[in-house]
C-alpha cells in the first residue's frame, strides 16, 4: 500500500456515507420492535468499523494520484505511485500521464509554429506592428525594431508593450490609429520620419483593423510602413534633371533665336556683324549638340546598366587611344598626357570597350581643363590593389586601378561627395566657357556601375586631383 496518511475528516466522511444505509434500515427494524437496541448498535458500529478498514487503503490511493497529478501540473516529474488495491487510481494515473504528454506535444508545436511565424514577419522588409486595444505594440518585426530601436533593435523585442505614440511620434498617423481603433476602416498617410544625422525618411504607413474570427480579441490593427524615400528622391531628381535640361538648353537657343532675330532685322545687311554672330550661334548649336549627345549616351547607359558587360578588353590600349586623341588639346594648352602602365604589355578587364574609353576620354578631358599649363596629366594603371570592403564579390579574379590624375587647384571636400551628380559643376561659369555640359561625371558614375566597378575621388586643395576606378579581372587571371 502507498505510503499516504489520510486525514481524519476524510475518513470520518468515509465512515458517515459508509454507516448511512444500515443506520437507516436497522433504525426501521427497531422501531418495527424486530432486534434489540444493542443488537443494533453493535450491528452499526460493526459495519463502520468494517467499511471504514476497507475505504481506507484507497483512499490513500486516490490521495497519492492526486499529488502525483498535482505535481506533474507544477511541471516536475515525480516517480510513479503503485496502487495495491485502486485501479481507479491507476487509470486516472494513466490518463494524467497522457494528458500531460499531449499538453507538452502541443505547447512544442505552439512554440514551432510561434517560431514560425516571428520568422516569416522578420523576413518582411517592411516594418510591421500588431498594436492591442489600447494602442500599445503587442509584436513587431524585425524591420519595425531597427527602424525605431536603431541597431538594439536588432535582436530584441523592446517594442512590444511601448505606446504607439512613444515610437510614432507624427500626429496625422497618430490620429489615423486612433480612427481605426474607435472602429473607423483602414487608412493610409504619408509621413516623414528623421532619424540620426538628421536624415528625413519617407514613408506610406497603412493601418488596418484586425476583425477576424482567428485574431485574437486583444489585437486591434496592424500597421505597416513601406520606405518611398527612394521613390521620392527618384522623383525629386527626375523634376531636377528636366529643369537642369531644359534651362542647359534654354539659355543656348534663346542667344541663336535672338541673333536670328538680329540678322533678319537690324543687321541685315551688315556683313561684318554677320560673321560675328554666326560665330557665336555655331559656338551654341555646339554647345546644344554636345548636351543632347550627353543626354542620349546617359540614356542609353543607364538602359543597359543591369546587364554587366562580359567582354575582355585590353586596358593599355584603351589608354592609349585616350592618349593618343588628347594629345592635340593638351598641346594647346602647353600639357602633356603621360601613360604609366610599369612593365605592363597588355592588361585585360571585362569591359565594354567603347564606354571604358569614353570613362577615360571623360576623365582625362576634365583634367585637361581643370590642370594648370605645363603641367602633366598622368593615366596610372595599377595590378596591385586592395578592394574596397564590402565589393569582393565584384571582383573574384583581382581588380585593376587606372587613376587619372592632374596637377590643378584640387576641389574643396565638400564638393567631392556631389561630384557624380547630374549637372552639378564646382565652378558654373567656368564649366560653361570650357564647353562643359554638367553631365561628363555622371556618365562615368553609370558607366562603372555597369561595370560593378568603383570610382573614388581624391583631392588635394592647391595640389589636384585624382579619378580611380577598380574594374574586374577576367577568371583566367585569377592565377597570375
Amino acid at each position: 500500500m502507498p505510503q499516504s496518511r489520510v486525514p481524519l475528516s476524510r475518513l470520518l466522511y468515509a465512515m458517515v456515507v459508509i454507516t448511512a444505509p444500515p443506520a437507516a434500515a436497522i433504525i426501521v427494524l427497531l422501531a418495527a420492535g424486530y432486534i434489540e437496541p444493542l443488537t443494533g448498535i453493535l450491528v452499526v458500529a460493526f459495519v463502520a468499523t468494517v467499511g471504514t478498514l476497507l475505504v481506507r487503503p484507497y483512499l490513500a490511493d486516490v490521495r497519492a494520484a492526486a499529488r502525483y497529478v498535482r505535481q506533474l501540473a507544477d511541471g516536475e516529474t515525480p516517480a510513479t505511485p503503485k496502487f495495491t488495491y485502486s485501479t481507479s487510481a491507476e487509470d486516472l494515473i494513466s490518463a494524467a500521464v497522457y494528458l500531460r504528454r499531449t499538453m507538452q506535444a502541443k505547447a512544442i508545436e505552439a512554440e514551432l509554429r510561434l517560431g514560425e511565424e516571428e520568422a516569416l514577419l522578420d523576413s518582411l522588409p517592411d516594418p510591421l506592428m500588431v498594436l492591442d486595444r489600447q494602442g500599445r505594440i503587442q509584436r513587431a518585426n524585425k524591420a519595425a525594431r531597427h527602424l525605431f530601436l536603431g541597431d538594439k533593435g536588432e535582436a530584441s523585442r523592446e517594442l512590444a508593450g511601448f505606446g504607439i505614440a512613444a515610437v510614432l511620434r507624427d500626429p496625422v498617423a497618430l490620429e489615423a490609429v486612433d480612427e481605426v481603433l474607435y472602429g473607423g476602416p483602414g487608412r493610409t498617410v504619408d509621413i516623414q520620419l528623421m532619424q540620426s544625422q538628421s536624415v528625413e525618411r519617407s514613408f506610406n504607413v497603412r493601418i488596418e483593423p484586425l476583425r477576424t474570427d482567428k485574431t485574437p480579441e486583444s489585437s486591434a490593427i496592424l500597421i505597416s510602413l513601406h520606405d518611398q524615400t527612394a521613390l521620392k528622391k527618384a522623383d525629386q531628381m527626375r523634376a531636377d534633371f528636366v529643369a537642369n535640361a531644359s534651362h542647359e538648353l534654354r539659355t543656348p537657343l534663346a542667344s541663336v533665336m535672338g541673333f536670328i532675330e538680329t540678322l533678319q532685322g537690324p543687321a541685315k545687311d551688315d556683313p561684318e556683324a554677320a560673321t560675328r554672330f554666326l560665330e557665336i550661334m555655331s559656338g551654341q548649336a555646339q554647345r546644344m549638340s554636345r548636351l543632347v549627345q550627353d543626354l542620349l549616351s546617359l540614356s542609353r547607359i543607364e538602359l543597359n546598366e543591369h546587364l554587366p558587360p562580359t567582354d575582355v578588353v585590353d586596358l593599355v590600349r584603351i589608354c592609349e587611344t585616350v592618349a593618343d586623341t588628347l594629345r592635340p588639346q593638351a598641346a594647346s594648352n602647353e600639357m602633356q598626357v603621360i601613360i604609366d602602365a610599369g612593365q605592363q604589355g597588355r592588361v585585360e578587364v571585362l569591359g565594354d570597350a567603347d564606354e571604358l574609353t569614353q570613362v577615360f576620354q571623360n576623365l582625362a578631358d576634365n583634367a585637361l581643363k581643370y590642370g594648370r599649363n605645363g603641367t602633366e596629366v598622368t593615366i596610372r594603371l595599377e595590378t596591385e590593389v586592395t578592394i574596397p570592403a564590402g565589393s569582393q564579390g565584384y571582383f573574384p579574379a583581382g581588380a585593376m586601378r587606372v587613376s587619372v590624375i592632374d596637377r590643378g587647384e584640387g576641389i574643396a571636400e565638400q564638393h567631392l561627395s556631389r561630384l557624380t551628380e547630374r549637372f552639378y559643376r564646382v565652378d558654373t561659369a567656368r564649366s560653361r566657357q570650357l564647353g562643359g555640359t554638367g553631365l561628363g561625371l555622371a556618365i562615368v558614375k553609370h558607366i562603372i556601375n555597369r561595370h560593378r566597378g568603383v570610382l573614388s575621388i581624391d583631392s588635394v586643395a592647391g595640389e589636384g586631383s585624382v579619378f580611380s576606378v577598380l574594374l574586374a579581372r577576367p577568371d583566367h587571371q585569377a592565377d597570375e
